[in-house]
């Protein structure tokens, strides 16, 4: 449950974060927790989209005759009856949560500070990546992470990826489909898909601060520093974007440049409770006791 809250901590302050014009602030929409019934809204949306999803399906069925094709529905439509049951499962779990809870798990993170990891840090780009530089990392990146998917999780969301292309979905309606799968217990498949959506269509800046979100989340800050630094090139005084490069580093174990883009993420969104929280256990580290009780 804790693991799936924090996912959901960086989906939601990520909604709604990329509507402004670059190089323009960001306003206080972009809470740092996101209440019980911003989450349980979200969640709502995600299961209504895949119990129509379910009907569609099944009225396709009644008609098919391809014995293959009716095997790879049912296969469909039992994989999502299963993550719908999971996603009405967590609603439950958060309905009972009072915000208090929820803001309890997302500090109840563990205060050690990660080790500075060299070889990792020295793998990233000497620059900000451009748009078709970044979208040739993202096809490597894609691969390599999908080469590390389980073969069961990545074959479920190929048979959804596959689905969501045949209808012709949005880049955004999968980016919000990745969430359901990820929300609902299906990490793999989450992931999966939340990569080609981005390479559906990199002008589509929430999915790839989700995606590089959680890619952190999963422990590969290497992809998604890339990924934050040409977002960051484009939307400067966005504190989404600043807080997810500052944690980012800090998983990388270089203190210096991700105290560097917390404090910024603190300075046009003093309130934003995971910026400060990082960024107080960065400053305990250096003996910054007073600076530290301030954040």
């Amino acid at each position: 449950m804790r693991i799936i809250i924090l996912f959901l901590f960086f989906i939601a302050v990520g909604v709604g974060a990329f509507s402004q014009t670059p190089k323009k602030k960001v306003g206080a929409d972009n809470r740092a927790v996101p209440t019980k019934n911003k989450i349980q809204s979200q969640m709502n949306e995600a299961t209504s989209g895949i119990a129509k999803e379910i009907a569609d399906l099944e009225e396709q069925l009644k008609t098919e005759t391809d014995e293959e094709t009716i095997k790879n529905l049912k296969e469909q439509i039992g994989m999502l009856k299963k993550q719908l049951k999971m996603m009405q499962g967590l609603n439950k779990n958060v309905s009972n949560m009072s915000n208090k809870v929820i803001q309890q798990a997302f500090n109840s993170e563990t205060s050690e500070i990660p080790k500075r990891d060299v070889n990792r840090i020295n793998s990233l780009p000497k620059k900000i990546l451009n748009d078709g530089e970044l979208f040739v990392f993202m096809k490597q990146t894609t691969q390599e992470v999908e080469n590390k998917l389980a073969i069961e999780g990545k074959k479920l969301g190929m048979q959804l990826f596959d689905t969501l292309k045949a209808r012709k979905y949005s880049a955004q309606a999968m980016g919000q489909y990745a969430f359901a799968c990820m929300a609902g217990g299906f990490p793999e498949m989450g992931l999966y898909i939340y990569g080609k959506a981005c390479l559906a269509d990199m002008n589509n800046a929430d999915n790839l601060n989700n995606y590089a979100a959680y890619l952190t989340m999963a422990g590969g800050e290497q992809y998604s520093i890339p990924i934050l630094d040409n977002l960051n090139s484009k939307y400067p005084f966005n504190s989404t974007i600043l807080n997810n490069l500052g944690q980012a580093w800090f998983g990388l174990g270089d203190m210096n440049k991700a105290k560097k883009n917390l404090e910024d993420a603190v300075r046009i969104y003093s309130i934003h409770s995971r910026a400060n929280e990082t960024l107080c256990l960065i400053q305990q580290s250096e003996g910054q006791t007073q600076q530290a009780t301030e954040s």
